[in-house]
């Protein structure tokens, strides 16, 4: 009887921890963005041919007021070597009254990582109209995704995955066989950026 009750004990709390890992992995950046838009990764799937980035590094742009100001929103590896900077480019930020406030982002986007030994960075994504980058993750130390958008022809936004390897200098792009019609309710702007308040002049 004793052994039953412990073997009970044993499943319920395996069962509570696999719980667990699920809720921890559905809150992922991933899985937020994911969630967000109602969309499922398996759907992803790789259209073209590997390309190829610069591996130029060049001095990174910001001062240290800027670093300050735009570092909550910094995405670090796991081994705090780099982080990814998605909005200094085109995003202009301000603090007013205590708040963080935007009157928006520009046409242009630019995903950079950072090297923190030498403050130098690495454009890995640049994007024009035509792509919108919203947030990214840390697969590995050198190896990362960044999520967002590539408009199609009629103006719809096809999900898009960026794969990166950094040391090879070299990302993949997957997409999805489906079009969300956005104009506004971004998830970067909601969800990411949500600490900043975006002014409509």
């Amino acid at each position: 009887m004793k052994t039953i009750i412990q073997y009970s004990i044993l499943f319920i709390l395996m069962l509570t921890l696999t719980s667990m890992s699920l809720c921890h992995k559905d809150l992922s950046e991933y899985g937020k963005w994911l969630k967000y838009y109602n969309l499922q990764h398996e759907y992803f799937e790789e259209v073209g041919e590997d390309l190829e980035f610069d591996l130029n590094w060049a001095k990174y742009d910001l001062n240290s007021e800027g670093i300050k100001l735009y570092e909550p929103f910094f995405i670090y590896s796991p081994d705090s070597t780099y982080y990814l900077d998605l909005d200094t480019y085109s995003l202009s930020i301000e603090t007013k009254d205590g708040k963080l406030i935007s009157y928006g982002s520009g046409v242009d986007m630019k995903v950079q990582v950072v090297r923190l030994s030498d403050s130098k960075s690495l454009t890995v994504l640049f994007c024009g109209s035509t792509c919108i980058p919203e947030t990214a993750i840390w697969i590995s130390n050198s190896n990362l995704e960044i999520l967002g958008f590539t408009a199609d022809e009629q103006g719809g936004m096809v999900p898009t995955k960026w794969e990166v390897e950094l040391e090879s200098g070299r990302f993949k792009e997957l997409q999805m066989d489906t079009v969300l019609n956005l104009t506004d309710a971004f998830y970067y702007e909601k969800e990411r950026l949500k600490n900043i308040e975006f002014v409509n002049e």
